[in-house]
């Protein structure tokens, strides 16, 4: 069994290597994505901050949606469904196998 530790200010340590086992690169990736300028801020206020934060987040999500289907119309409604289709089909192939 494989002992973590907290190592002073870097945080936990795990035996995959990295800070809480992530690799350097997808911190520098997450890190590319807290650099986008408005949407960024926002998502790293939901990830590291309070639940208010996260359920702003969300909200802020929604109107995005909203004023997307004002603007768009029904595509506006229809893309995010079927973007949805993949990882729905993968959830029920995971219900299945068990």
């Amino acid at each position: 069994m494989a002992i973590c530790h907290i190592a002073g200010s870097r945080g936990l340590t795990l035996p995959g290597g990295g800070r809480y086992g992530v690799s350097e690169k997808e911190r520098a990736m997450g890190v590319l994505i807290y650099r986008v300028p408005l949407f960024g801020w926002m998502l790293k206020e939901a990830v590291q901050g309070p639940t208010t934060a996260k359920v702003l987040f969300v909200a802020n999500l929604l109107m995005v949606w909203l004023l997307a289907i004002l603007a768009f119309g029904y595509p506006a409604i229809i893309i995010p469904a079927l973007a949805a289709v993949p990882a729905m089909f993968v959830v029920l192939l995971l219900i299945t196998k068990g």
